[in-house]
């Protein structure tokens, strides 16, 4: 399974929760793998790809969806 923000999202929060410069954040940011390639993976792979651009409800109830489809295979 994999959390996917967008790189506007995936910055402020990096920016927030390890309190760096935007430049090392952008810096980590550039060595993960891509979303385009996370998505490209996921086609080859049996994965579960999580948009992460909502709201926390929103993602937690994305969570609970997804744990619950696991638990009935």
């Amino acid at each position: 399974m994999w959390w996917i923000a967008m790189n506007k999202n995936q910055l402020k929060r990096l920016l927030k929760r390890e309190n760096i410069d935007e430049k090392l954040a952008k810096t980590m940011i550039s060595a993960q793998a891509s979303r385009k390639q996370r998505l490209a993976l996921s086609k080859k792979l049996p994965t579960d790809i999580l948009e992460n651009n909502s709201q926390i409800f929103e993602m937690e109830q994305k969570a609970q969806d997804l744990a619950q489809k696991l638990l009935n295979l």
